[in-house]
């Protein structure tokens, strides 16, 4: 095994030096760049699906300029599968940086790439990534992580998993703090799924940032234990060394099968500082884990753990909540769900402190939940953080699935406690079939301050809801989204801003169309039309209207009074018009043609235009007034144009933001499924051709 190692090895860094290496030579792809706009497309067959896309947020060669890399995992290389690449890009002129390969074999190198620190001192982020699958050191499927420098791309060092199917690099690759106390970032590489003493024990190791040394590894102890399906990190025996603690929900105890576990290890050794199992069988302690405040005022900071489908006390899925000391992980408060499928601990969040006590409180919900033999009530509970003393308890009728949606808003009472609304589109309310409702509860004690129902069969209030301030008076409204609703049509959509204070609603603005789905895509944007509001634009992809199918519209709202401002309709059929709207002055995006407002930019990667299928659109629209900027279709069939689109730096210096565009599936040049990312003009639209 270790001399076929040996030789893939050989025959890979030989294939790599005649390709340029890792240094930046030229391969077997094209760019297609002389100054911007610029293209770069990968192999015939080979793709570049990952599961991070493209990343454009780092400025490797110290120009200014923000410059791209791409993971291409399924790369082939010296009749090899899946060795994988990445490959840096400058994001000026789209020139290759440097590339680097995988080692061998279903590495699938550049599946994940994790930036971390500058590792080495150059100035620049480095990078790491992780593939379970290598066999190295005589060893099968143990793993291995990969620093790399983002400045060339050379390998700054190599760590290798210790034991049989351990996978590292496999989980998640987390960049912690310095364990090691040599001022460099060091990363805990977690995998639950790991199979070395049994199957699924999961495992964690502690890698040095600086060198690549595993500083310490710890392995789960029982069958499907799944150490590390939850963790938090912090110092938990005041020794100034980061520790970890990790939950492991289905490890089996000294109660029976799934008692749960949970564990805090040492940072500084990988020792044991202390473990705590579940009191009951299929308890799952650890299934959620949180860090508190320091509860119990001994110097580290506490956890939360809960799990609502957890079966205690001869009942199933009552749930449980637990605080524990941070320093010994003894309980501090905590009790279990008293009646079958109430689901306590549900989605539990930190929160504030809401009885001013000075400790943050714990919010936990879940519509699932049953609440004195009603069925499917649903059910919020808020939880002193520092006794666990319930503050408040909100539940509903008969299928009202309480917490189906539920947001943070502002203080609505007068109470100077921050509120919530919760909703459920799909309930029967006010006497009319699934018109939905929105509930306002205070968030002092949970008790409910009014609800608002939904006006008409099929109306579906509350399928989406968000917290804005449209006239920027400081007082924050309530949007509804009802895209699904059928409001006098079929499935039209509507949309509706409410006083949350009052519950009156402010304007409705139903879709005028069947089919439309209006407010699934839905942005807030500038003031257009000068009333002093913010607006919105609505993107309805799937309409089809003037004799076309699926040519979609675009609308923008009027934040005043919901009336439509001006609309623009797909000129064929399949050119989905609002399937993905990117216009928003939170991102500060481009206005092009300098009137002052922002502009809409509205892309579909699997739109059709004449003669070709799938070759995607981008429509730049005037922000004032819909009046259409430009428009650019992709260049063959299945080139995906505009199917992951983001905002990139201006490189060809006109005063506009330019966009980066990417589609891991694309065709280009006449070749199948290359991929493809590019830089396009902001201004003009204008593309590498």
């Amino acid at each position: 095994m270790r001399t076929l190692i040996i030789t893939l090895a050989f025959i890979i860094s030989i294939f790599i030096a005649s390709c340029g290496g890792g240094g930046g030579g030229g391969g077997s792809t094209s760019t297609e760049s002389s100054g911007a706009p610029w293209r770069f497309a990968g192999e015939e067959g080979v793709g570049m699906a990952s599961d991070i896309g493209p990343i454009s947020n780092y400025d490797l060669n110290g120009d200014g300029t923000n410059d791209v890399l791409i993971g291409i995992p399924y790369t082939e290389l010296g009749g090899l599968g899946y060795v994988g690449r990445i490959v840096a890009l400058d994001g000026e002129t789209g020139a290759q940086l440097w590339e680097t390969y995988g080692d061998g074999e279903f590495y699938s190198f550049g599946r994940y790439i994790n930036i971390s620190q500058d590792l080495n001192g150059d100035g620049i982020e480095d990078m790491l990534c992780g593939s379970g699958w290598p066999s190295n050191n005589g060893l099968t499927q143990n793993g291995a992580v990969r620093c790399i420098s983002g400045k060339d791309g050379l390998v700054l060092w190599d760590s290798y998993g210790q034991a049989n199917l351990q996978q590292l690099g496999w989980g998640s690759i987390e960049p912690s703090a310095d364990f090691d106390g040599d001022a460099i970032q060091d990363f805990l590489c977690i995998n639950p799924n790991s199979d070395v003493t049994l199957s699924n024990e999961g495992s964690v190791s502690l890698l040095s940032g600086a060198t690549g040394t595993i500083l310490w590894t710890v392995y789960g102890q029982s069958l499907n234990e799944e150490f590390g399906a939850t963790f938090v990190v912090s110092d938990m025996n005041s020794d100034g060394t980061p520790d970890l603690v990790a939950g492991s929900p289905h490890a089996d105890g000294a109660a029976g099968v799934s008692t749960g576990k949970i564990t805090a290890i040492s940072g500084l050794d990988g020792t044991q500082l202390w473990a705590v199992e579940g009191e009951q069988a299929s308890m799952k302690l650890g299934t959620n884990l949180i860090l508190t405040s320091d509860v119990d005022v001994l110097g580290a900071k506490d956890l939360f753990t809960s799990n609502p489908s957890a079966d205690t006390n001869v009942l199933t899925n009552n749930g449980f909540m637990r605080a524990l000391t941070g320093e010994t992980g003894s309980t501090i408060w905590g009790y279990m769900g008293t009646n079958t499928d109430e689901r306590i601990g549900g989605n539990p969040r930190i929160d504030r402190d809401h009885d001013g006590d000075g400790t943050k409180d714990v919010l936990t919900y879940s519509y699932q939940s049953e609440i004195g033999g009603i069925p499917q009530s649903g059910l919020i509970d808020l939880i002193s953080g520092a006794s666990g003393a319930q503050l408040g308890r909100y539940s509903g009728g008969v299928l009202d699935k309480v917490g189906t949606h539920l947001i943070r808003i502002d203080d609505v009472n007068g109470d100077s406690v921050v509120d919530y609304a919760t909703s459920n589109s799909e309930r029967n309310a006010g006497g009319f079939s699934l018109s939905g409702y929105i509930d306002i509860v205070s968030g002092a004690d949970l008790t409910l301050i009014f609800r608002i129902n939904g006006a008409a069969n099929d109306a579906r209030l509350g399928e989406i809801l968000e917290e804005v301030d449209l006239d920027g008076d400081g007082n924050k409204e309530l949007l509804s989204r009802s895209p699904y609703a059928s409001v006098g049509l079929t499935t039209n959509g509507s949309l509706s801003l409410f006083d949350p204070a009052t519950g009156v609603q402010i304007w409705a603005a139903p879709g005028a169309y069947d089919d439309s789905t209006f407010s699934l895509n839905t942005m807030i944007v500038d003031d257009v039309n000068s009333d002093g509001y913010q607006d919105l634009v609505v993107g309805c992809a799937y309409r089809s209207n003037n004799g076309f199918n699926d040519n979609g519209s675009i609308v923008m709202v009027s934040g005043k009074d919901g009336t439509e401002i001006w609309r623009r309709d797909g000129p064929a059929d399949y050119s989905n018009y609002g399937a993905d709207l990117w216009a928003s002055s939170m991102h500060s995006f481009f206005d092009a043609n300098g009137d002052g407002i922002n502009d809409v930019l509205s892309t579909c990667g699997y739109a059709s235009s004449t003669g070709l299928d799938s070759d995607g659109r981008m429509t730049l629209f005037s922000g004032d007034d819909g009046v259409e900027i430009w428009e650019k279709y992709g260049l063959e069939s299945l080139g995906y144009l505009g199917d992951v689109t983001t905002e990139f730096p201006d490189i060809d210096n006109d005063g506009i933001a330019d966009i980066l565009d990417f589609s891991g599936y694309a065709s280009t040049n006449g070749l199948g499924y290359t991929g493809r990312i590019e830089v396009i003009s902001g201004a003009t639209g204008e593309r590498a051709e």
